[in-house]
């Protein structure tokens, strides 16, 4: 109370909060009875609101289960906004960024989608506040699902830039972008850096990106060899992107 100058209740709610997380974390919700899980996720599905915010266009049947406890998780952050008031402890600094960033341009839609969904889910009515930041989970949400619809960015090595990569895209169905090396950008997620020998920038971005998968492109191999050894690095990383959204929860 005295360090953040906190009225009594404050304090008392962020203690609990606080020993609430310590105790269970973000993805408490996971350690319900299964029955109960079952019974939480229909309640949520009758929402024709919460089903929007899942859309599922690019889900791939390896990307499902994931999705399918990324949504479990998110609903435990509903709750625990709408019993403590504020965000939780995540573990994924990608979800961070959007919850606690500027409000999006479309926050109005996302605020009434929120409202729309505790009504339609007979959940408890909160406070604006509290509305504000599930509108803003939401917005995360619907980020991480535009990610997943985006797939990997390619960062080519310019010894590679000559390299006829047209059928390659055509082959992915533009589930790839292809960029060179000199505009890497780590706010691309997930992210292959394809190079044909470690050179100094290669290096440098790989020391520094602990996310960023590599694949060497290797000269003796046929090309369109090549181009699997890339897309088998691209369900990779999209699988381990999606990982770490959902860590944590048990299998």
């Amino acid at each position: 109370m005295g360090n953040y100058s906190l009225s009594g209740q404050e304090a008392l709610t962020q203690t609990n909060t606080l020993k609430f997380v310590m105790k269970y974390g973000p993805e408490f919700i996971s350690r319900m009875p299964y029955h109960e899980i079952v019974k939480l996720l229909n309640g949520m599905h009758k929402s024709p609101a919460w089903r929007a915010i899942w859309h599922e266009d690019e889900v791939t049947d390896s990307d499902r289960p994931y999705l399918g406890k990324l949504e479990l998780r998110v609903i435990g952050y509903m709750l625990m906004i709408m019993f403590f008031g504020d965000f939780p402890v995540t573990s994924s600094t990608y979800l961070d960024r959007f919850m606690v960033g500027e409000k999006p341009g479309n926050f109005v839609e996302l605020r009434a989608a929120a409202a729309k969904v505790l009504l339609e889910s007979n959940l408890e009515v909160v406070s604006g506040n509290r509305v504000n930041k599930i509108a803003m989970l939401f917005y995360a949400v619907i980020s991480v699902l535009e990610t997943l619809g985006q797939t990997a960015t390619i960062f080519m090595d310019t010894q590679l830039e000559n390299i006829n990569l047209d059928a390659f895209s055509y082959m992915m169905h533009n589930r790839m972008q292809i960029k060179s090396i000199r505009t890497f950008d780590s706010k691309f997620c997930p992210a292959i850096v394809v190079y044909s020998e470690m050179r100094a920038p290669v290096n440098q971005i790989l020391t520094e990106n602990q996310n960023v998968t590599s694949v060497k492109w290797v000269s003796e191999l046929p090309t369109i060899e090549n181009f699997r050894r890339i897309f088998d690095a691209y369900r990779d990383s999209s699988l381990q992107f999606l990982e770490k959204l959902v860590g944590g929860i048990d299998s």
